[in-house]
Formats: structure tokens, C-alpha cells, sequence
């Protein structure tokens, strides 16, 4: 709405004439006559019929006002809609689809769940609802009973309209969140087929043209995972149109940034429109991060599909596909400068994950990947004293660091930007941190990481310079830490989220100091090719990619050197022999 247009309805609200002339406009003159004459007849004559036909023209008037926007309007007028007949189904789904857009999603759930259960017509719109209960059950996704009710919600959407590709993901994710990896690949998979199908059955396959989604820039590391789609279409042998990303100016500048530096290998638009696309046909296009139609077109999930492009992308011996523009760097440099570092200082990027940055998410569901950044102070004092440098990145919720000598608190500085993040990230001699955004964002330009308190024990990144150590996880009914294997099997091999491992028993351990420092001097050994790997160290680590092959897990990454040495029973096929908390 325009600038001019916005006053205009102003001064129509203050002076109380707004309500009355929007409704002048022709698009409301068919559904106003409908209602006036349900009133009309409803008085007239009142009966279960005639208060039937009221509700029913109510429920349309709201759907009209919900497509215009006047989501509490929409909701009065169901309302209205449900005092005349409680039996309504489509009230209760417009309602439901106005209060989920006003953020009241749990209401909204119950709305959908009563227009499905009283046989909303057609099927499709009931499809529609049941898909809508699933997504609201979703919110409860470390909770195994929701889980298995949005399953069985999929499943009746997917039984009245197959031909919806969103209904496969939404039942995807269920499968991932309740630890059944192969089946929600599997799910995900029929998504795929399903949206190729439906492209080639409208002629969009043959426009040439791929669409990445939005999931891929829901956060800083999720952008960072273009890298490995970008060179599967590079590893492609008649690759397609450049991929087009949508993004809103309003995203983060830090993802914005990421996204700018592909501008050669993608095309940046502001909405499907661009391309002549209605948004239902540009779905149709559209590759999310979740899952994808790998280098041998078989749809995979999303780690698989990543380890196999990055792979083969090494063993053909390719550069890194992303780089840092000069200009960038030069602007980076200078403000390094600006931080107290000398020219030519190499330096380390930190990062350790607490839950200030995603609080509304981690208040609901408490997870595993945060970790004390006084732990890693060890492992700090280990770089400055060999002559390097630390660069702490993150945002101003975190615990500050104390002043220690060649570190700079960048989460806390004044000149913090989330551009510089991305050139931290991109110019230090290698990152240290744990499993967040930014752990992404340093491999994608081929810089090492060491990657500390991992979770979930289902992979590490998928390049060759990553090394890692995961947190431990002690059983309370068995007394001892559980194995890889047996992580597996009780269904936590992918979890993240603390309230499962709770109702396995299970608690969580963080990495010592020792442990911290000991990977990090692993790092720096290797930098300097004096790193030394027994052959009890590769059997070590060749179990640990056997532990994860056999259970659908990602064998990419090597875990760290001393950190197996101590831990051995992570790897083994079965039960630990460890007895310390």
C-alpha cells in the first residue's frame, strides 16, 4: 500500500468512515448480498435450514475478508458464523487460517481439527485442514505422541489430495524429529516425485529453471549449504539455468552477504513474479534444504545428498566455490586493524552457541548444542601463547569473555557487524566451534574446523578438513556413557533437542577444557604438517565411520585423535566399557 494510501485510510479510520467504505468496493457487493439476504431469511422465517445458510454466508464473507487482509474482521465474522451453527466446517477453517496468521496457532490447530472432523467440502479444502492440524502439531515436535498424530494427519491429507508435494514434507519431518531417518528420506522422496510429476504435467520441467527456497536462508548456516547445491549443478553434466534465489532486502544482512557472494552462479529476485510464475507453479520448481534430487537424480535427504557432492568435488581436486571479493577482504582487513590486530596476524574465529540468538525456539524446546564459553578458554590461551589471535563472533546475548591478551569479544564490540562475521568466518586460519550457523560457514570456504560439543552423533560436516568431538551421553539405567551404535538405537542418532534424551534416561555431557584444548593443539599440529596418527588412531577412525554407515548415519569429518583415545567406546560395535560421569 502506498504511502498516499495509507494516510487516506488513516484519516478515514479517525473520522469512523473506513468500515463503512471499504466494503463499497465491488468485490464485497456479491457476498454482502448473500449475507444480507441469510439475515433476511433467517428472520423471516428461523429454522435449522435458515440458520445453516446464515453461518455458510457469514464463513464466505470471512474468507473474503481474510484474502483482503482483515484478519480480525475475518475472525469476527466466523465467529458470528459458529453462534448461528456450530456445525460449520468451512467458519472453523477460515477461522483457523485467520487466527494461525495473528499467531494464534494452538487455537488455530483445534479450528482445523473440527472443520476436518465435520467432512469440510471439497476434499481438498479437508485435505488442506488436516495438513494445517499436522503443521500446528508439528510446534510439539520433541514430543513422540504429537509426532505420531501428525503422521496420521499426513496421512489423511495425503489420502484426500496426493497430489500436494507439502504434505510429504510435513510428514517428513515427522519421521526425522521421531528418529526414523530412512523412512522420512523415503517420505521426502515421494514429495520430489510428486512435484516432478505435477512440473512436467504443466510444462514447467522444460522452462530449465530450478527455484532454491526459502528454508535455505532461515538462518546463517542453512545459507551456507548452498555451497554444497551450487556444486552439485556445477558437478552436473548438462546443468540447468542459473538457480534463482528469492530474498526480501529485509533478510539478515549476514545471509544477504552470503548470498551476494554467488551472484555468478545465481539470480537474486524479489518475488516469483519475476519470472512470469504464479506461486503455486514456482513451488513446482522449487528445491528446499531438507531434501533434493541428488548428482545421480535420485531424491536424498539433505546430509547424504551433501557428502556425496562434497566428495566427489574433492577427489576431482576443485578450489573452494566460495571466495572472498577482494574489496571484501580489503574491508575486512581494515577493520581487523581496527580490532588491534597487527598486519599479517593470523588469527582463529570462535563460536560457541547459547540461546540467546534463537531464546523463543530453545525456551519451548531446550536443546543439546550449547555449550559455556568458559570451557574453551583453555584452548584460547593455547592460540595467543603460539602466536595467534582469537576473534570471538556471535551477538550481544552472550556471555562476555573476560579481557585476555590477543582476543577480541567481537559479539560484544562496538564495530560488530554481520558482514564481518561472514569475513571472520572466511579469513581465519581455521574456526573453532560448535554445531551452529557459522560452523557452516568457514568450510564453505575451505578453511578447517575444529568442531567441538557436537550433537547430534549422527554426523559432522561433510569436508575433509573437519575434525570434531561430540558431547557424551550417560545412561542413568545402565550406569555407563552409551556408544554411537547404541545412541542409534534408541532413536537419538539425529536428536538435538534435550526433552528425548530426558525420556530415555540419558543425560548430556559437554566437553572438559581438556578435551577443548586437546583438539585444537590437534589443529594446529596439522596446519603445520606435524600432526601424528598411529595406526591405532585410523583403526579408530575407521570404526567411527563404520559405527555411522551401519546406522544411517553421515561418516564424514574425523573425530579428534586424543579425544578417541580416551573415549574408544564411542565406536565400538558394542557396550561401553566407560564407568565415569
Amino acid at each position: 500500500m502506498s504511502r498516499l494510501k495509507t494516510a487516506v485510510k488513516a484519516a478515514l479510520d479517525a473520522a469512523g468512515l473506513w468500515s463503512v467504505l471499504r466494503y463499497a468496493q465491488p468485490k464485497y457487493h456479491r457476498p454482502l448480498g448473500r449475507l444480507a439476504l441469510a439475515r433476511a431469511g433467517n428472520f423471516a422465517a428461523p429454522s435449522a435450514a435458515s440458520r445453516e445458510s446464515l453461518a455458510l454466508a457469514y464463513a464466505e464473507f470471512g474468507r473474503l475478508q481474510l484474502a483482503c487482509d482483515l484478519l480480525h474482521e475475518a475472525v469476527a465474522s466466523c465467529d458470528k458464523a459458529l453462534s448461528a451453527s456450530r456445525d460449520c466446517a468451512l467458519a472453523y477453517f477460515a477461522r483457523g487460517r485467520a487466527r494461525r496468521l495473528l499467531g494464534f496457532r494452538r487455537e488455530a490447530c483445534e479450528d482445523f481439527k473440527r472443520a476436518a472432523e465435520l467432512g469440510l467440502e471439497p476434499a481438498a479444502l479437508r485435505a488442506s485442514a488436516c495438513a494445517a492440524v499436522a503443521e500446528g502439531l508439528l510446534m510439539n515436535f520433541d514430543d513422540p505422541e504429537s509426532l505420531e498424530a501428525v503422521g496420521r494427519w499426513c496421512g489423511k491429507a495425503i489420502e484426500l489430495d496426493c497430489e500436494q508435494p507439502d504434505y510429504y514434507v510435513l510428514a517428513g519431518h515427522a519421521l526425522r524429529y521421531a528418529g526414523k531417518t530412512a523412512q522420512s528420506e523415503a517420505m521426502w522422496a515421494s514429495g520430489i516425485e510428486m512435484q516432478r510429476s505435477l512440473a512436467q504435467r504443466r510444462g514447467l520441467d522444460r522452462l530449465g529453471r530450478r527455484i532454491i527456497g526459502g528454508t535455505w536462508l532461515a538462518s546463517l548456516g542453512n545459507t551456507a549449504c548452498l555451497d554444497f547445491y551450487l556444486k552439485m549443478r556445477h558437478l552436473q553434466p548438462r546443468p540447468q539455468g542459473k538457480p534463482v534465489v528469492v530474498a526480501s532486502k529485509g533478510s539478515p544482512a549476514s545471509r544477504l552477504t552470503l548470498v551476494g557472494l554467488w551472484e555468478s552462479e545465481i539470480e537474486l529476485i524479489e518475488s516469483a513474479a519475476a519470472l512470469g510464475l504464479s506461486d503455486q507453479d514456482a513451488r513446482l520448481l522449487q528445491d528446499d534444504i531438507w531434501a533434493v534430487a541428488g548428482l545421480d537424480g535420485r531424491p536424498r535427504s539433505f546430509f547424504p545428498a551433501a557428502l556425496g557432492v562434497q566428495r566427489r568435488w574433492e577427489a576431482e581436486g576443485r578450489p573452494p566455490l566460495l571466495r572472498l571479493p577482494d574489496e571484501l577482504r580489503a574491508r575486512g582487513r581494515a577493520l581487523l586493524k581496527e580490532l588491534g590486530l597487527p598486519a599479517g596476524a593470523w588469527f582463529v574465529c570462535l563460536h560457541v552457541r547459547e540461546p540467546g540468538y534463537w531464546k523463543s525456539i530453545d525456551l519451548d524446546h531446550p536443546t543439546v548444542r550449547d555449550a559455556d564459553i568458559d570451557t574453551y578458554l583453555d584452548a584460547v590461551r593455547a592460540i595467543t601463547e603460539r602466536g595467534g589471535w582469537v576473534v570471538r563472533i556471535g551477538d550481544s546475548s552472550m556471555k562476555p569473555l573476560p579481557p585476555m591478551e590477543r582476543v577480541v569479544d567481537f559479539a560484544h564490540h562496538p564495530l560488530k557487524s554481520e558482514w564481518m562475521d561472514v569475513f571472520l568466518c572466511a579469513d581465519c586460519r581455521f574456526f573453532v566451534g560448535t554445531a551452529s550457523g557459522p560452523c557452516a560457514v568457514a568450510p564453505a570456504f575451505g578453511v578447517p574446523a575444529a568442531l567441538t560439543n557436537w550433537t547430534p552423533v549422527g554426523h559432522l560436516m561433510w569436508y575433509k578438513n573437519i575434525i570434531g568431538i561430540t558431547k557424551l551421553f550417560w545412561s542413568s539405567e545402565q550406569r555407563r556413557h552409551l556408544s554411537i551404535a547404541e545412541l542409534f538405537a534408541l532413536g537419538l542418532g539425529y536428536q538435538e533437542y534435550r526433552r528425548p534424551y530426558e525420556r530415555a534416561g540419558v543425560s548430556v555431557r559437554d566437553n572438559t577444557p581438556e578435551e577443548i584444548k586437546e583438539l585444537v593443539l590437534e589443529m594446529l599440529e596439522r596446519l603445520e604438517g606435524r600432526a601424528a596418527y598411529a595406526a591405532e588412531d585410523q583403526r579408530r577412525h575407521e570404526d567411527y565411520h563404520r559405527a555411522l554407515a551401519e546406522h544411517d548415519g553421515i561418516p564424514a569429518g574425523r573425530l579428534g585423535r586424543d579425544f578417541l583415545r580416551r573415549h574408544e567406546f564411542l565406536v565400538a560395535a558394542g557396550a561401553s566399557v566407560d564407568a565415569a560421569v
